[in-house]
């Protein structure tokens, strides 16, 4: 049986699928031009052609990767959005809000690595991205709990940001932590392939904290 595995790609999408594996493996300085197109089997012009160059291409699997995020979360507040606030819909926002960012994350892990590289390098090249994706998203997430903190569902003495934030940060250190190595990773207590128990767990923290 022949190998389909990249044989109905079209060129630019190889150069992508390749592409993102290199520089996750070695990142965009230790990736060349010429390495991701003997990688893919293709014509290095053809990087130049569909990207502008190697940082264009570095740039256009952040961006896809971020609207693709980005379009999931506006999926889950508009379906919320018209929803009266009760502790009931806000448990089932939260839990679909981690879902959807975990299942894009979990599903695309060679990305989330360049990502992560960036975002502990501090954004040098994917700054604008966030800013247009990810902080529009992030605004119309902080009015949907400031809409509960005034219907008497959520404490108002916590800053809806910082939830935000806090929430989008430990999906993001879940899954890391998932990718590397360790011993605490591969403990029955993680459940490292169930990653519905892990969002259930963590809306349960958010919710209703651990203290008895």
């Amino acid at each position: 049986m022949a190998n389909t595995k990249s044989v109905d790609l079209g060129p630019r999408q190889r150069l992508l699928e390749v592409a993102a594996k290199l520089f996750a493996d070695r990142g965009l300085d230790g990736t060349s031009v010429r390495d991701i197109a003997k990688e893919s089997g293709l014509n290095l012009s053809l990087v130049s052609y569909y990207f502008g160059g190697k940082e264009g291409l570095y740039l256009e699997l952040i961006r896809s990767f971020a609207l693709n995020i980005a379009t999931e979360l506006e999926r889950v507040i508009l379906l919320f959005e018209g929803e009266e606030p009760s502790s009931g819909t806000i448990k089932k926002f939260l839990s679909a809000l981690v879902e959807a960012y975990s299942e894009i994350r979990s599903s695309h892990p060679q990305i989330g690595k360049i990502l992560q590289r960036e975002r502990v390098a501090g954004l040098p090249h994917a700054c604008e991205i966030y800013e247009k994706t990810f902080a529009p998203v992030a605004e119309a997430l902080v009015q949907q709990i400031v809409k509960a903190q005034k219907k008497g569902f959520v404490r108002k003495d916590i800053n809806p940001l910082l939830i935000v934030i806090f929430l989008q940060e430990s999906i993001i250190g879940f899954h890391n932590l998932m990718e590397c190595p360790l011993q605490m990773t591969q403990s029955p207590l993680v459940k490292t392939k169930n990653f519905k128990d892990f969002q259930n767990q963590l809306v349960n923290i958010f919710l209703n904290g651990i203290l008895v």
